[in-house]
């Protein structure tokens, strides 16, 4: 990644979070206008690949619990 990118959170008031159908366009229209000058559109429109070796790191929930489970076991 470069220096010059940075990635903030986007914090919305009560009133500007997700309720269902009720706010979605209201909703929708917020993330585009503060989530575009961040970059987040390319992930929405797919335009990001992450790398295969990021996607390898991350444990399956699977995995974790068998790692769990491998700890409690006696041998």
């Amino acid at each position: 990644m470069s220096g010059s990118s940075h990635l903030s959170l986007i914090v919305l008031s009560d009133k500007d979070k997700l309720k269902g159908y009720e706010n979605y366009m209201t909703w929708k229209i917020l993330m585009e206008v503060h989530g575009m000058p961040k970059g987040l559109h390319k992930y929405w429109c797919n335009k990001i690949t992450v790398p295969a070796a990021c996607v390898d790191t991350i444990p399956d929930e699977d995995d974790a619990e068998g790692e769990d489970d491998m700890k409690n076991t006696e041998r």
